[in-house]
């Protein structure tokens, strides 16, 4: 895997640990980009659309730290989860 991890999801919806993992990233920058959101296509329109993420994090996989986040996070999540370190084991 890459170095940057992203996590992204809905307020409401967040599943929780890599169910919400989209992709990994050489640099901080991509994954940056990629937290905005994705096209989707609608079967019932026939169109594509972007559709917006409520929420990201992107973990540094070799500093085993979060290294950026939306101002928003998933409902119920704890208020110092990025003063935690991640342990991978």
């Amino acid at each position: 895997m890459k170095r940057y991890w992203l996590f992204t999801g809905e307020a409401y919806y967040a599943s929780g640990g890599m169910q919400d993992f989209i992709g990994s990233y050489d640099s901080l920058e991509q994954a940056i980009d990629d937290s905005k959101g994705e096209w989707r296509y609608s079967a019932y329109t026939k169109e594509d659309y972007f559709y917006e993420y409520d929420w990201f994090q992107i973990l540094d996989s070799h500093e085993s730290k979060i290294v950026s986040c939306s101002e928003s996070q998933a409902h119920d999540a704890d208020d110092d989860w990025h003063k935690k370190e991640v342990k991978f084991k």
